[in-house]
């Protein structure tokens, strides 16, 4: 995302924010392409239709949801975002002794496929991930809902094998995903 913002409010407030044009941070003025970024979102927000673009969104939502309910150890259900933003999310929760693989281990066999599909995967150690569609196209929300329906339909052994791979029950923490991934990846070039 870009690097410099718009402050926006009532006089006092601007001005409190002004104040601080000397000091702290100054070294680290913006460029012109951060200003161009925030002018180039604020036109593009400007020029949104947005009750079009959150049915756009709970469109898609709700296909996800629709395709994979149903499915025996899974429930599927619509969440409001939690800091109030226009859209929602389609909340996986998975029984894990039903589908015989935790929420942890699908949603880290999801990234790990091709391609990678990456989940909002906060809440796994609880038993549930998030499916967000909003920068998905329909294809990719075909693909995200045929790759589910591939791992949740596996055999025994193969959901096994997965859950041993990827284990279970941890929230992702995106650096350590990152570390362990560029770890096991300089093994592989390295053969170490």
């Amino acid at each position: 995302g870009t690097t410099a913002g718009v402050v926006c409010g009532s006089s006092d407030l601007v001005r409190e924010v002004y104040m601080q044009n000397r000091g702290i941070g100054r070294p680290m003025k913006e460029g012109k392409e951060g200003i161009l970024g925030v002018i180039a979102g604020l036109e593009h927000r400007i020029g949104l239709d947005v009750a079009a673009w959150q049915a756009a969104q709970d469109r898609k939502m709700n296909l996800i949801i629709e395709r994979l309910s149903g499915m025996e150890g899974i429930a599927m259900k619509a969440e409001a975002d939690p800091n109030g933003n226009p859209f929602s999310r389609a909340r996986m929760d998975v029984d894990a002794p039903t589908t015989g693989i935790s929420a942890a281990a699908l949603s880290r066999a999801m990234a790990d496929g091709e391609p990678s599909i990456r989940l909002r995967a906060h809440h796994v150690d609880e038993g549930y991930l998030m499916i967000d569609a909003m920068e998905m196209g329909d294809e990719e929300v075909d693909l995200t809902c045929e790759r589910f329906r591939q791992l949740l339909t596996a055999s025994l052994d193969e959901k096994t094998r997965l859950q041993q791979r990827y284990g279970g029950g941890e929230a992702e923490n995106a650096q350590l995903t990152w570390l362990r991934a560029a770890r096991q990846e300089s093994r592989h070039i390295t053969g170490v």
